[in-house]
């Protein structure tokens, strides 16, 4: 059972974007949203103040959270700036007026606008030196890219402001953690942090005020709230990333106040769904899990062996069963030696671990001679393939023995799947037919918007093709949806841990917006009747 805090996201917005339909089309679909993940505020910014006008946007975003009831408290407006305003004439005047009439406290900052890229850091700071005695919380979102030094120059000249970036996946950590560590003025949001361990690395590195919780994607749900509810801090640092550190840095003071109690009965219901389904005889099987210390991944574990302590703690908290794991060390070194030492290491813990066995093509016939040895015991159940990390496209010859190995013996293969000219499920659409009987678990379900819809189609139309659950957060395309496309057969639960943290991506699917009986079959079920049908 988790306890379900305040929760005060620094990353939310509403409107029409360019080049996407909208999530949150106005205020009240926003807090629809929040009601049904019982998030009590947050933080918005306005689409079109981005991609169109500020002035305009922001104007907009004042109007529709006033115009719509229950909404003033619980949605904070963040005016959006862009160095176009100090092109025109008056500009800087009005946009003070909008910030004192409204008491705004929050900017976001954009270097991308309308799907182009458009500024520099430093052309912001003339426009931040016109409105510093407001003394705002400037937030920049990471992934539109930035020069580091730029922002390091500006938090300098800038000292008494608070930088908050937003939308940090593992790529941008290291990056990072170097800003925050050379300007303690510089803090990070949490939507999007879905690695391992990463709350509690900053909060210990860094202190428990340079951390903000926020939501990003409507398809992400509670992701990043589970991981907070689940993280190894105490009760009063998780108030403080939840809640109280936004309010402070935006001076909001003794601000309670009460929603209805359906509001109330709601967050507790969603955030004990998985006391819910246990009781109702789920069952969590982690599909799509590695171990072995990566050096690309900033997650804070000193060797091999704490790795697997950390992760077992974590299954034991999160009631996962058995992870279904392959080598870290056998994706990208060497892959003979990787497979044999994980399935060394591993055999005293029993059926809570089994592997699937990487078949790298650079030593393909040395891997093709093994198979009846490797699959002959009990810890392998299948095959992982990563041809993006590769560089080989999937259908490559060599991967002709993986096909025909799992069609003989009824073998699942987990694949590595994205959009690109490597592993993007289209490129699967005459292999699954060829071989009927091995079994296609899509990874990642496709990544992207692109990939999703080819991987529905994908499952749609052959029966040993699934889709399966970690990093599909990358996608803004609702699983809701494509639950209803696919049905709840033909998705299976992974995590991508010990990289991603097991939390982030267990809580995402929890908060879906369908009954338990859709998310049952999903949690374990599906993957048990997979391993079930092999054939010696």
């Amino acid at each position: 059972m988790v306890k379900p805090l305040k929760l005060f996201s620094a990353n939310a917005y509403i409107g029409y974007p360019t080049s996407m339909f909208p999530e949150f089309q106005n205020a009240g679909e926003l807090l629809k949203h929040m009601d049904r993940l019982g998030i009590e505020k947050a933080l918005v910014w306005y689409i079109a103040a981005r991609d169109s006008d500020p002035l305009w946007g922001n104007r907009k975003l004042s109007e529709d959270i006033k115009n719509e009831p229950g909404a003033v408290g619980r949605l904070i407006p963040a005016f959006t700036i862009l160095p176009t305003l100090l092109y025109k004439e008056s500009a800087i005047d009005e946009l003070r007026e909008m910030l004192k009439r409204d008491n705004v406290k929050a900017i976001r900052v954009f270097t991308n606008s309308g799907g182009s890229k458009r500024f520099t850091l430093q052309q912001f700071d003339p426009l931040i030196g016109y409105i510093e005695d407001f003394n705002p919380v400037i937030l920049l979102d990471i992934k539109e890219g930035f020069s580091a030094d730029d922002l390091i120059n500006l938090a300098e000249k800038y000292s008494h402001i608070k930088f908050i970036l937003t939308n940090a996946m593992w790529g941008h950590l290291y990056t990072i953690f170097d800003l925050m560590r050379r300007r303690d003025n510089i803090l990070l949001e949490t939507s999007w942090i879905h690695v391992m361990g990463t709350i509690e690395y900053v909060v210990k590195k860094y202190g428990p005020e340079r951390i903000v919780y926020g939501f990003d994607y409507k398809s992400h749900n509670g992701a990043s709230a589970y991981a907070l509810f689940t993280s190894e801090i105490s009760e009063e640092i998780k108030e403080m990333i939840g809640y109280r550190n936004l309010e402070k840095l935006l001076g909001i003071e003794n601000d309670e106040f009460n929603l209805s109690q359906d509001f109330y009965k709601q967050k507790e219901k969603i955030w004990n769904r998985l006391d819910n389904l246990i009781n109702k005889g789920a069952e969590i099987i982690d599909a799509h899990g590695h171990l072995g210390i990566g050096g690309k991944w900033p997650i804070d574990m000193k060797d091999y062996d704490e790795e697997v302590k950390i992760v077992r703690k974590k299954m034991a908290q999160l009631n996962i069963s058995q992870m279904i794991i392959s080598s870290s060390q056998a994706l990208g070194t060497d892959t003979y030696e990787g497979s044999i030492e994980l399935e060394k290491s591993l055999l005293e813990y029993g059926n809570q671990f089994k592997g699937y066995l990487m078949y790298h093509p650079f030593i393909a016939e040395k891997m093709a001679k093994e198979l009846d040895n490797f699959f002959s015991r009990n810890f392998y159940i299948g095959f992982k393939l990563l041809c993006d990390y590769w560089k080989v496209p999937v259908t490559d010859k060599r991967f002709d023995t993986v096909w025909r190995y799992a069609n003989e013996h009824r073998l699942p293969i987990l694949l590595h799947t994205w959009t690109g000219s490597y592993s993007s499920p289209a490129m699967l659409k005459d292999i699954v037919k060829k071989y009927p009987d091995a079994i296609f678990i899509l990874g990642h379900s496709g990544g992207s918007d692109i990939g999703r819809y080819e991987a529905e189609e994908l499952a749609m139309n052959n029966s040993n093709v699934y889709l399966e659950w970690c990093g599909s957060f990358c996608s803004t395309v609702l699983w809701e949806e494509t639950i209803k496309k696919v049905g709840n057969q033909k998705v299976i639960f992974g995590t991508d841990a010990a990289c991603h943290n097991q939390a982030y991506e267990l809580g995402r699917l929890l908060t879906l917006d369908v009954e338990d009986e859709d998310i049952i079959p999903i949690l374990g079920t599906n993957m048990k009747k997979i391993m079930n049908q092999r054939k010696r």
